[in-house]
């Protein structure tokens, strides 16, 4: 489990180092588990979306729910925002979280197995989107019923990275899923 301290210092590290990417924090709020993504580009929040919520709930579940894990996937050059556009900025999300009071402790509990494997398909999918388009939603639904993400995630992940070097090369690829194998090996 991560700390709203350490969020706040992730988000004020891609202001400051003007990082282009996605940004998923991983949240338990009144006992159901849910991942906010974020999209940067040039250190600006270009996009904030949560599934089954809009901007208002995004945020809530920012400021009220405990954080259970986060994970920045850069990315060369600009990226396209996710969701809607915010209307607040990085700095004043930054402060919203800095105000917001320390929710380790409520609602908290350790990531299950499932929970964490749905997350390690939902930013690779994120990720093959991002590099080869909307066929990586499709791609990455064969991937996942040839080699579960949940048994094997390590192959699962080599799979997908596989797939999307054949279309923007060896260094690209593992450039781009460098932080979720990292994921893996903690």
């Amino acid at each position: 489990m991560q700390t709203t301290s350490e969020l706040v210092s992730e988000l004020e590290n891609i202001e400051r180092q003007k990082k282009a990417g996605r940004f998923y924090i991983y949240l338990r709020y009144k006992g159901s588990t849910s991942v906010v993504n974020l999209t940067f580009s040039n250190g600006a929040l270009t996009g904030l979306v949560s599934k089954g919520t809009d901007l208002k709930g995004s945020l809530d579940l920012i400021t009220h729910g405990a954080v259970l894990k986060i994970l920045f996937v850069p990315t060369a050059g600009d990226t396209e925002g996710a969701g809607k556009t915010p209307s607040i900025g990085i700095s004043e999300l930054i402060d919203l979280v800095r105000n917001s009071k320390d929710r380790s402790s409520t609602d908290s509990g350790d990531i299950t197995i499932t929970e964490h494997m749905a997350y390690l398909q939902e930013v690779a999918t994120d990720i093959m989107i991002n590099l080869i388009g909307e066929s990586g939603k499709d791609d990455i639904k064969k991937i996942a019923r040839d080699i579960s993400p949940y048994e094997k995630p390590r192959e699962f992940l080599d799979a997908c990275r596989d797939m999307v070097a054949q279309v923007v090369g060896d260094g690209t690829a593992q450039t781009a899923f460098e932080e979720l194998y990292r994921e893996q090996s903690k």
